[in-house]
């Protein structure tokens, strides 16, 4: 049986303390072919070098040299443009400091079933210093979830052959859509939007660092609950929200959210969101 080919794209910046072992675990994939491509922004000489020699140590890793002034989501978006490699089956999306489990693209690869799925992305582990660790579940897709919310973490991202490249293609086309922050946001929105099947599969094979360091953690406990609220009123979540509704409402996309339920894939969220749009979101389009 032909083993599936996957690019894995890794958005690096200065991430010395655990590239080594988050390689490792890449390269490492059961039953799957991969080439880790890491894109290195920032100006610092002695990650590029610690990824330079990576490269030199592993003929599937491939280093790339990116911009010295930068951000995660520009990382990113210049990394899914650049590359010109359309030899691999599927696409996958690496978040950097993550360790993946050794089936987890083997897993995905075997989720896309027909060709009528052209994403896929699952349910996470997040893991800190002290050890302790806690699964996280995405939930049912809703009818409204992708002009709201992520289809989770962008490191449990893969998408197929065709799927990449009609994201390539829509982000050149529509370069307006790259002053999204959040890239994993995006890339699950551009899809649904264009009614491209998505599979949200309920199995974890990825362990989610969780640090001081995160651009953005996962929303757990009160205090992140409390800060991930105020994005809704100020920040990037208000940002990126106000542009990808315009876009879709210029895009013949004008949904009628009669369904409290249908724009999160949580109930609680949903309703929360569902007020916040109709009293204070929309008043400001």
């Amino acid at each position: 049986m032909t083993r599936p080919k996957i690019a894995v794209l890794l958005a690096a910046y200065n991430g010395h303390k655990y590239i080594y072992e988050q390689v490792l675990s890449l390269i490492s994939q059961k039953k799957v072919s991969v080439d880790v491509f890491i894109r290195v922004d920032g100006d610092c000489k002695i990650f590029s070098e610690i990824v330079s020699k990576l490269a030199s140590q592993f003929d599937n890793v491939h280093y790339i040299k990116g911009d010295v002034l930068s951000s995660p989501s520009k990382n990113f978006y210049n990394l899914i443009l650049e590359t010109k490699d359309y030899n691999f089956d599927y696409y996958a999306f690496c978040d950097q400091d993550d360790v993946w489990c050794e089936n987890k693209l083997i897993r995905a690869a075997s989720s896309f079933t027909d060709e009528s799925i052209y994403g896929y992305s699952s349910a996470f582990t997040t893991f800190n210093s002290s050890g302790r660790k806690k699964t996280h579940s995405i939930g049912r897709q809703t009818e409204f979830d992708y002009l709201f919310q992520s289809a989770g973490p962008g490191c449990t991202f893969v998408l197929s052959k065709a799927g990449f490249a009609f994201l390539q293609g829509y982000l050149v086309q529509h370069k307006e859509l790259l002053s999204v922050l959040a890239h994993d946001w995006l890339i699950y929105f551009i899809m649904r939007l264009n009614k491209m099947k998505w599979f949200i599969d309920t199995e974890s094979n990825i362990l989610y660092r969780q640090h001081s360091s995160n651009v953005a953690g996962v929303n757990t406990g009160f205090n992140a609950k409390i800060k991930r609220m105020k994005l809704l009123f100020k920040g990037w979540y208000f940002s990126d929200l106000k542009c990808l509704f315009s876009f879709a409402k210029q895009h013949e996309c004008t949904p009628r959210f009669t369904d409290v339920f249908a724009l999160r894939r949580s109930k609680v969220h949903s309703f929360i969101t569902w007020i916040y749009f109709w009293l204070y979101f929309r008043t400001h389009l």
